[in-house]
Parts: C-alpha cells; sequence; structure tokens
C-alpha cells in the first residue's frame, strides 16, 4: 500500500511519440439481405425431441443423465 493516502494516482506509464493511443476505428460490417440468408435442412432424420418428451420415453433420467441414445428411442416408438 502506497504510504499516501488519498491522493489519486498518476498514470506512471508513458508511450514514445510514435505510437498511436487512439482507439481503432473499425468499420461494422452490414448484415446480408434476408433473401441470401439460408438454413440448412435439420441432420437428423426424426425430430428433436424437448427434456420432458426424453424424459417420458426412458432417454434421459431426472438427474439429465442420458440413458439411451435418441436413435435408440426413435425405432422403439414405431
Amino acid at each position: 500500500m502506497s504510504a499516501d493516502k488519498g491522493k489519486v494516482h498518476k498514470n506512471h506509464v508513458q508511450f514514445g511519440k510514435d505510437v498511436k493511443t487512439e482507439p481503432k476505428i473499425r468499420a461494422i460490417s452490414p448484415a446480408p439481405p434476408p433473401h441470401e440468408v439460408t438454413a440448412p435442412p435439420p441432420a437428423l432424420p426424426f425430430a428433436i425431441k424437448d427434456e420432458v418428451e426424453l424424459l417420458r420415453s426412458g432417454t434421459l433420467n431426472k438427474h439429465g443423465d442420458r440413458v439411451k441414445s435418441q436413435g435408440a428411442s426413435a425405432e422403439n416408438a414405431k
């Protein structure tokens, strides 16, 4: 701790005159038009189940640990 309590700290780091300390100006890229944005189709052929459905089907236990894979439970539902 400093012996001079209550004094305002002065910056003790000094940069050379050739160093730029100003923040860099960056151009913000605009979002693409909506017609150019495409989302890929789902990778899984079956519907994604929510947590309650997974608990009911026995895929997850009450602690959220995966007991069976979703593919195995989808085959049993057929």
